[in-house]
């Protein structure tokens, strides 16, 4: 008990520090799961080969996109419910590689449903890829109704030189 009440005044004490004026104190923790996926579930991961599968659709398509060489093994996923919305930003590549020379330059998104109904002149549609340098400036509008929802993969080139 002694402890709980120092830790709360070392807590208060913080807060004030930092000139917060709080009327709750929410205590925020971590978790630690040991065990959660096998090993073998581990390896499917991370020797997945499911970016690569997403990005040959693209390719089998044809497309002569300047630059675009192969997918980032990283696969990104968003849901959105009615009231959400991404305000305007650029992506943010993960990948850089000095001694190939390349870089992530293009965000590719793979629509999952019909999006529902958004504030938005483009309304991708299921099954739909949207492809785009992630130097462009984009956001993503209000859901009004329903949920858009897709899976994401970095596209790899060159890297730029300005």
């Amino acid at each position: 008990m002694i402890m709980e009440l120092m830790m709360i005044l070392q807590l208060k004490l913080f807060f004030v520090l930092l000139d917060v004026n709080l009327l709750v104190y929410k205590f925020i923790m971590a978790y630690f799961i040991e065990n959660v996926l096998s090993e073998e579930e581990c390896n499917k991961f991370e020797d997945n080969d499911i970016a690569q599968s997403l990005f040959d659709k693209i390719i089998n398509k044809n497309l002569k996109i300047k630059d675009l060489k192969k997918p980032n093994k990283l696969i990104m996923t968003a849901k959105y419910i009615p009231g959400m919305k991404f305000g305007l930003h650029t992506d943010t590549g993960l990948y850089y590689n000095s001694d190939d020379k390349e870089e992530t330059r293009f965000t590719i998104l793979f629509y999952l449903n019909d999006n529902g109904k958004v504030t938005q002149i483009i309304k991708p549609k299921k099954g739909s890829t949207l492809i785009f340098d992630i130097d462009l400036w984009h956001s993503g509008n209000e859901i009004i109704e329903g949920y858009k929802y897709w899976i994401g993969i970095e596209g790899i080139g060159n890297i730029k030189l300005y």
